[in-house]
């Protein structure tokens, strides 16, 4: 059953890692237009829907941000 839905890059997407962060925050890494590389935050209820912005935005690679994986560390 599908509770809620987020395109979280209308252009690319590719290799998404996700992690949960605290709370209902999580953090997509992936890979973007270009091979650059992105991590966006998101909200996402116990009930599983997702919050309809992203809390933040983050360019971390301009040109080689390929198959990003990202961990949880504290």
């Amino acid at each position: 059953m599908v509770v809620d839905t987020l395109e979280f890059d209308i252009a690319d997407g590719a290799t998404p890692s996700v992690v949960h962060v605290s709370g209902d925050i999580y953090t997509i890494a992936y890979e973007g237009v270009q091979g650059d590389g992105w991590v966006k935050t998101v909200d996402i209820n116990s009930a599983g829907q997702i919050g309809v912005a992203p809390i933040g935005l983050y360019e971390f690679e301009t040109s080689n941000g390929n198959t990003p994986k990202i961990i949880h560390v504290s």
